[in-house]
Formats: C-alpha cells, structure tokens, sequence
C-alpha cells in the first residue's frame, strides 16, 4: 500500500468516466422522451374515451325523451262544486 496517499485519476481513467457519464445522461434523455410520449398517448386515449362515453349517454339520454303537447285540467274542490244545468 502506498500509506492511504490517493493518487490522481489518470487522463484515460478521465476520458472513460466523461464517456460514461455522456452514455448515461443520453441513455436517461431517451428514456425520458419515451416516457412522455406514453404518457401523452396514455392522456389521449382517456380523454377520447371520456369524451366517446359522454357522447354515448348523451345521445342515449335524448332518445328516452318523450315530447307530447297536454292540457292541464284543475280539479275542483268539493265546495265549488256547480249543480249540473236543468234538462229540458
């Protein structure tokens, strides 16, 4: 042993760790950029398909809709009750 002195790395031992450190920074690029990209076609996949059910119920709930025209025909109370006009 050389007494715990530590030497300086050499320029090959330099040159590798720069190449390595330049790998991984890339590596760590693409796989960010891929990740993304999932996550932004995962994000259109779901709002298309949120959008696709709202469409569906919405257009199913307009079909179960009933339009009619109608009269609306008070009751009378039982003390406004008219005796019915005199026959001939």
């Amino acid at each position: 042993m050389n007494g715990g002195t530590r030497t300086t790395p050499g320029f090959l031992e330099r040159v590798l760790w720069l190449i390595a450190a330049a790998v991984i920074l890339t590596l760590a690029f693409f796989f960010l950029a891929v990740a993304l990209i999932v996550a932004a076609v995962l994000a259109a996949f779901v709002l298309a398909r949120w959008w696709w059910l709202n469409r569906k119920l919405g257009k199913a709930a307009q079909r179960h809709v009933i339009t009619a025209e109608y009269t609306v025909v008070e009751r009378e109370s039982p003390g406004d009750r008219r005796p019915p006009p005199p026959g001939p």
